[in-house]
């Protein structure tokens, strides 16, 4: 897996991690495809090797199956972290105004358009909650940067005025008393592996 660093927005840089091209699927000596590229955007939370299960059994899947779609040329995989998250840095301008919503789809966009061998058009993203609802915004703003979308929870704030009396805050309130900072990866780990649905995951 090699790691890379691009500038996004508000004085942003996010860590990209390309973790490679599967083998072909193809044995063959036809002539075999470009590999589809998969780009990976993560939940609120979370960071890019969050996905490094999913990116090994992608790639296992794709190098023994026949194909893709069709397609011989295996896949490549790339995950990377929003800002604020991961390795990547916080804004140092733009206030409050610099982790709105919108602010994630300009990190996707640098990463689509700073990593070498991205070809808008040709990529098939997947996103999860944060990570469908910056994809999804993306493609809107830029149409044609993805071939395919797979959004998982996609996130979008519904108007005021159409919403029913009394909803439940409670996910609201939960998120807003996690805390920011651990002294260490350890401490991380044991805080967030102690109670469900984060102490499913494997660290």
């Amino acid at each position: 897996m090699r790691t890379h660093h691009v500038p996004s927005t508000d004085g942003v840089v996010l860590e990209v991690h390309d973790r490679g091209t599967s083998p072909s699927s193809s044995s063959s000596g036809l002539e075999r495809d470009e590999p589809t590229v998969l780009l990976l955007a993560h939940a609120n939370g979370f960071h890019s090797r969050t996905w490094d299960a999913a990116a090994e059994e992608l790639m296992r899947v794709a190098s023994c199956a026949e194909g893709l779609g069709g397609r011989t040329g295996g896949v490549r995989v790339i995950t990377f972290s929003f800002r604020a998250h991961g390795k990547s840095t916080a804004p140092i301008s733009g206030g409050r105004d610099a982790l709105r919503w919108g602010k994630f789809s300009e990190d996707l966009l640098a990463v689509v358009e700073q990593t070498p061998g991205l070809v808008r058009g040709k990529l098939v993203g997947i996103g999860h909650s944060l990570g469908a609802h910056a994809m999804l915004r993306a493609e809107a703003s830029r149409p044609g940067t993805f071939a395919s979308l797979y959004c998982f929870e996609p996130i979008f704030v519904c108007d005021p005025g159409k919403l029913p009396p009394f909803v439940p805050m409670s996910l609201e309130r939960a998120a807003a008393r996690r805390r920011r900072t651990f002294p260490s990866r350890s401490d991380a780990r044991a805080a967030y592996g102690s109670k469900p649905p984060l102490n499913i995951l494997q660290s």
